[in-house]
């Protein structure tokens, strides 16, 4: 009897690791003093990896610079576009869809996109994941 339940606990222990994903939380970056450059310029975080193919990513930036609304996305490591294009406002927190696959590096890009706002800095956070 010993003897099954120990192979038992061992066939689940493999079965764990090798269910993709089961392992890989989500991963959060903080955004202190990210610095955006003036009008139409874009910043770009560092890459995490997304855990759940196809979740929205996420955004949050706190209320506490000189520009209102930042457009962002979503892009692989390959520099190519797998969210839809956002407009979001400080204070707010943003689930953007996204085509991303889990497993890989994504990094979000932020744009000052408009003309009356000077370089400034954000804070707050971004995920390649909702949950």
């Amino acid at each position: 009897m010993k003897k099954i339940a120990k192979v038992l606990a061992a066939l689940g222990c493999i079965l764990t690791l090798s269910v993709p994903g089961v392992l890989h939380a989500r991963e959060i970056q903080s955004l202190n003093d990210f610095s955006i450059p003036a009008y139409q310029g874009i910043a770009y975080t560092s890459q995490l990896t997304k855990a759940i193919t196809n979740a929205p990513w996420v955004m949050n930036l706190n209320p506490n610079s000189n520009c209102k609304e930042v457009d962002t996305g979503l892009i692989n490591s390959n520099g190519e576009l797998r969210s839809n294009y956002a407009r979001i406002q400080k204070g707010l927190r943003y689930e953007i869809p996204s085509s991303g696959t889990a497993g890989y590096w994504y990094r979000a890009f932020v744009m000052n996109s408009k003309s009356s706002c000077l370089k400034s800095s954000i804070n707050g956070s971004w995920s390649p994941d909702n949950r």
